[in-house]
Order: structure tokens, then sequence, then C-alpha cells
């Protein structure tokens, strides 16, 4: 015989599995009606091509090492609004003020370090996308000597197959064009494989995925002919870099620690700033050594602990701040030089570029002449080739010249913080 209390627990049970079973149909049922209702397939929208400075715009939104700089900010704020809201703890420890004071540089050496990280960002971009640049000027010299050598080739045949006694084209030169043919076809591939790599390239440093779509408007490259002042630009540089407000910052957080360990008479230690944050400074650049002279950054110094007396303490504290002092005058000589290096590269880019942008059009006109007299059975085609291959060197001369160019400017810029401005960064018209 069936219990009546089981049988009504079981009968109040299937009310309850079916009600919530209900309310989860109803979800689901809203659910499938909606996804009928979209359209089989989306088109993506349109994307425009990107210029260079619109390629800086996305990277400064969408790099991934500006959002942890970005985060590293916001933790020195969040540092320096706890110490604020300590207001009690001012009154029992003499040393909070300095505390204080030395949050609020802390936040200042975050946004300078933000600031610098910026500037890599626009110089990595900058750089990758004047690479992508060179690489299709690259391949389109590649592709316009391959379609002149492949037209000589069948112009030769051509000679040969008339037969005339007075031509200088033989087989052996249709024979030299084909090998050169073949072996500019592997050139044209490895330039064809540097566009798709700088394009990879361009598109880690604006931090986008590595399958997204990255159009591109392809600007020339920039002028030549500007007047730059090496020590206007060294000055510029030391007035503007975040690294020398990291530095000097650090060196006041450095000289604030010495009275701070001058409180507390009777303790056997006490704590410094490190010990309760991350102040430092960037160094630039680091140290090499190859046959180039890099000399190396030196950096802030200052353990989480200082133990002994008071005037111990406070001793020890001066001698890590006289370190600081030297730190700033190290940055100061590495800015220095650095800007001077790039100095010289432009100069000696600028000059290059001159001197192959009036070589290129004459060794094109002596391909044209030495050109027309080989598709007349007039010259041989070892003439032909040496005059082709010399116009296509000194054409890819040209762009290696204006490349470095370019590059130069870029780093001018990255050097001295935004305080030289180079013409590519205005905005060209669209088409």
């Amino acid at each position: 015989m069936r219990n009546p209390a089981r049988s009504g627990w079981s009968w109040r049970r299937r009310q309850a599995v079916s009600f919530f079973f209900f309310l989860g149909l109803v979800p689901a049922a809203a659910a499938q009606e909606q996804a009928v209702q979209l359209p089989a397939t989306v088109q993506p929208a349109q994307q425009t091509p990107l210029t260079l400075v619109d390629c800086v715009r996305v990277g400064l939104e969408r790099q991934p090492a500006l959002a942890a700089q970005r985060a590293s900010v916001a933790a020195a704020e969040t540092q320096r609004a706890a110490l604020d809201k300590m207001i009690c703890a001012a009154l029992f420890s003499p040393e909070m003020g300095y505390r204080k004071q030395q949050a609020g540089l802390g936040v200042t050496i975050a946004v300078a370090g933000l600031e610098t990280a910026e500037w890599e960002t626009i110089y990595a971009i900058t750089r990758c996308y004047y690479t992508v640049v060179y690489a299709r000027k690259q391949e389109s010299v590649a592709r316009g000597l391959l379609e002149k050598l492949e037209l000589a080739r069948k112009n030769a045949q051509a000679l040969v197959k008339k037969g005339d006694p007075d031509t200088l084209v033989t087989q052996v030169d249709v024979d030299k064009l084909a090998v050169n043919i073949d072996l500019l076809q592997l050139r044209f591939i490895e330039a064809s494989t540097g566009v798709a790599r700088a394009t990879a390239a361009l598109r880690e440093a604006m931090g986008l995925r590595h399958n997204a779509r990255l159009p591109l408007l392809l600007e020339d490259f920039p002028a030549t002919g500007a007047k730059l002042d090496r020590e206007a630009l060294i000055q510029q540089a030391l007035s503007r870099r975040g690294e020398m407000v990291q530095v000097y910052s650090a060196a006041c957080v450095a000289e604030l620690e010495v009275r701070a360990q001058n409180t507390g008479c009777f303790l056997p230690f006490k704590m410094t700033f490190a010990s309760g944050s991350d102040v430092h400074s960037r160094p630039i650049p680091q140290g090499t050594s190859d046959g180039t002279y890099r000399p190396s950054a030196i950096g802030l110094e200052m353990p989480a602990t200082l133990v002994g007396r008071k005037a111990d303490r406070v001793a020890r504290a001066q001698d890590f701040s006289s370190r600081a002092g030297s730190v700033v005058e190290k940055t100061q000589g590495l800015i220095a030089l650095e800007t001077e290096d790039a100095f010289h590269k432009w100069q000696a880019a600028a000059a290059q570029v001159k001197t192959t942008r009036e070589s290129a059009p004459k060794s094109a006109k002596l391909a044209e002449l030495i050109s027309g007299r080989f598709d007349n059975g007039k010259v041989s085609g070892e003439d032909y080739l040496r005059a082709r291959t010399l116009e296509e060197q000194t054409q890819s001369q040209l762009n290696e010249a204006l490349f470095h160019h370019a590059l130069a400017l870029a780093a001018l810029e990255r050097v001295t913080a935004g305080d030289f401005t180079p013409s590519f960064r205005r905005s060209p018209a669209r088409p």
C-alpha cells in the first residue's frame, strides 16, 4: 500500500520540477525566436585604409604595453590616495608627511613612465609603417626589372630567329637573360615576404591581433632638406624626456627619505619608501660590449629597511641620496649621447639621399639608351644586363637612403619626446 505522505511529497516535487522546467523554456524560446530573426550572414563593415596618423592613433588606444603602464599610474594614484586618507596616523607618526610627499612623487614618476612608453610606441609604429613602405618600394623595383628583362628576352629571341648576321645578340644572350630572370624571381619572392613580415610587425606595434585586417594607405617617404641644430635638439631632449622627470623625482624621493629617517629617535630600524612603493627610474639605454660605445645607465638604490641608530640611518640615507644625484647626472649624459647619435644618423641619411637622388636618374637614362640599342641588336646582352642592374641598384639604394632618413626623423622625434615634430605627422589628404 502506498504511503500517502510520500505520494503527496512526490506530487509536490514533480510540480516544482515542472515549474522550473517551464521557467527554463521561456528564455530558451525567446532566444530561439531572436536567433531566427537574425540574418544568416553579417557582412563586416568596409575598413578605411589607415594612414600613419591613423596607425598611431589606433596604437595609442590598443597597445597592451600602454595599458600596463596606465595600470601602474593607477596603482601609484591609489597609493597616494591611501596615504591621504590616513589622517589620524599623521598625529602619531612624524614621518607620515614625508611619505605622502614621496607618494605624490611616485605618481609623477609613473606618469612620466607612461609618456615615455607612448613615445616608444609612436616610434615603433612609425618605424614599422615605413618598413612596409620600403618593402613595397623594393618589391616594385624588383617587379619592374623583372618585366623589363622578360621583354628584353622576348626581343632577343626574335632577333636570334631572324638570323641577321649584323646583330650582336646571340642565343647566349637569350640564355643569360633567362637565367637572370630566374634569379630575379627569387629576389621578388624575398621582397614580397618582406612586405608580409613588416605588416605583421606593424600589427603587433599597434596592439592588434595577429589575424586582424590591416588595410594601409601608404604614404611616400618624408621630404629631405630640413635644417636641424644639434645643440638645440639636445636641449629639447633634456627638457622633455620622461626619463629626466623620473630621475629628478627619484632624487627628490631619496632626499625626503633622509628627512624621514631623521624621525624616531629610539627605534632600532625604520622602513623606507621602498617597502611600500615601487619608485624607480627607467634606465636608458642598456650597455653593450660590441664595436659601438653604448654605456649602461645606473639606477636608484634604496633598501626596504635601514637599521641602526637614527644618526646611522640618516647617514646611510644620505649616501643613497648622493647616488640618486649621480643617477641624474648619468641620465643627462646618456640622453645627450642618444640625441647626438640620432642627429648624426639623420645627417648621414640626408647626405646619402642627396647623392643617390642625383645618380638614380642618370642610371635610368643610361639603361633606356642601352635598352634601345639592344632591341636593335647593336649591343650585347652583357651590356644590357649591366645597364639594367646598375639602374636597379641605384634605385634600391635611393629607397634605402630615404628609408633610413625617415627612421632618423622618427628617432629624433622620440629622443626629444615630440619637441621636434617631423613633417610626416601631418595627416595627408585622402584621395
